[in-house]
């Protein structure tokens, strides 16, 4: 596994308040080189007709927050394919680390990796396991593996592309990630590396809007 990875952080021009507790943990953590990425703001974002035919069969009410949190994501994965880069590791700004920050070590073939998920520290997930710290995680019931903090491969974000031009973004981000298990290799840490900040709330639910 590179060493020095591509790694992505998705923060609002609005919450330099997240920005600056990010700032504040990593130095603790050893997190190494990292990009901050602008997030999209739903409650400013422009509905085109692009963007209206990549939610077409979105099952979350239209909420323009969602949108934002998962365009964030995709454009994230979008330019993983462009770029060619082996992989990108990718955190929203309210992840919080329960012991240093390293990356894993998995086979050839791996899709996605979960680094953690739910608000509890030190969760450990069920599943099959891979190496002493990390598993394959079970499909069912457990339903809590999210966007706060993972890793996706080339081939993963290809898998992405190829789904989502078949049928757009139908999804919240977490959700629609968690759609793709039964045809990605997926892995995680147990217990997991890194969990949300519940202290900061939401910024993804909200009023619907029309598409």
């Amino acid at each position: 596994m590179n060493e020095n990875p591509h790694m992505y952080v998705i923060n609002l021009d609005r919450r330099p308040d997240r920005w600056e507790r990010w700032m504040q943990q990593v130095q603790k953590w050893n997190v190494p080189h990292f990009e901050r990425f602008k997030a999209v703001d739903g409650a400013t974002l422009e509905m085109t007709a692009e963007i209206k035919f990549l939610f077409r069969n979105n099952n979350f009410n239209s909420n323009p927050f969602g949108f934002g949190c998962a365009l964030s994501h995709f454009l994230l994965w979008m330019q993983l394919v462009e770029t060619q880069a082996p992989y990108y590791v990718i955190f929203e700004d309210d992840a919080q680390f329960s012991r240093p920050f390293k990356l894993p070590s998995l086979p050839e073939d791996w899709d996605l990796f979960y680094f953690g998920g739910v608000s509890i520290e030190n969760c450990i997930p069920p599943g099959i396991p891979y190496k002493e710290d990390i598993v394959m995680p079970k499909l069912e019931p457990y339903q809590n593996l999210t966007t706060v903090a993972y890793m996706i491969s080339l081939k993963g974000a290809l898998t992405l592309m190829q789904i989502i031009e078949k049928k757009g973004i139908d999804k919240h981000a977490d959700k629609f990630l968690m759609s793709m298990h039964r045809i990605m290799q997926v892995y995680c840490y147990s217990p997991m590396l890194v969990y949300a900040d519940k202290s900061y709330g939401s910024d993804v639910f909200c009023e619907p809007t029309e598409l």
